[in-house]
């Protein structure tokens, strides 16, 4: 705006020549231990099954809480998911990622036939006790008499699309209720994220994630290390005596006794 100001002579100079503009740092991510995630179900579920005034709580939030975190998924993919897209009896056991709930521009929510980039579709093996539940939902569906015309495997209430927006609100009621306010949907992705990147590396991680860029994974999704990594069985080969004569050994060894 100076600079146009400059040229049109309503300024003798430009005052913000030489300023640059402060870079704002992203927050670095913040996961959920697995020992974390156990106490948080436990206090869920106890928060789910509590009696409440008016309308009954939702039951379905740690489920929710369960797939998320051990599969990766964004909340517009798991609610996106049909149960064609599961596959429960193959080993191992997946689900194809191939589309997102995104919202209308009239204000509601509709089923995209693609994730968010193409690197989104992509299958992910569902650990057991995922696989238990979704038999269970299944079975929970075929006897209800609440319609589910996508074949969802999480519809609405009313056998609609589920809007996530509506599910982080009544996520952020629980999570304060329980004691863990600083955990979002977007959290479960993160522990998935820093979970398998530790244990299988951080390409996995991305692949898990659907991300195009394993730099977008270690930046925004891995949470750092806490405490010391315990490296002490490679690093034993920088030691004097590990490559060293019997003799030699022998010689260190009386330094270190007298």
């Amino acid at each position: 705006m100076f600079k146009i100001a400059l040229r049109h002579d309503a300024v003798s100079v430009n005052p913000v020549l030489g300023i640059s503009i402060p870079r704002t740092q992203s927050p670095k991510p913040q996961a959920l231990s697995p020992e974390q995630f156990h106490d948080l179900r436990s206090k869920l579920v106890a928060w789910e099954n509590e009696p409440a005034l008016g309308r009954n709580r939702t039951q379905e939030l740690h489920e929710f809480a369960d797939f998320l975190v051990s599969t990766g998924l964004r909340p517009g993919e798991l609610f996106a998911l049909r149960w064609e897209d599961v596959d429960l009896d193959t080993e191992p056991p997946t689900a194809f990622v191939n589309a997102t709930v995104i919202r209308t521009s009239t204000g509601g929510v509709r089923i995209q036939d693609h994730p968010k980039s193409q690197h989104g579709i992509r299958r992910v093996a569902l650990p057991s006790y995922v696989v238990s539940q979704l038999h269970l939902r299944r079975s929970r569906q075929t006897s209800s008499t609440t319609a589910n015309p996508l074949n969802l495997i999480f519809p609405s209430s009313t056998g609609t699309v589920c809007d996530p927006n509506n599910v982080g609100k009544t996520w952020r009621k629980a999570a304060d209720a329980i004691g863990y306010g600083w955990v979002t949907l977007k959290t479960f992705r993160k522990a998935n994220a820093t979970l398998i990147a530790r244990t299988m590396g951080v390409e996995a991680a991305a692949y898990q994630a659907g991300h195009s860029k394993v730099s977008m994974t270690r930046k925004h999704y891995i949470e750092e290390y806490k405490e010391a990594l315990d490296a002490r069985a490679v690093l034993d080969s920088f030691s004097p005596n590990h490559l060293a004569p019997p003799e030699n050994q022998a010689v260190e060894r009386g330094r270190a006794e007298h």
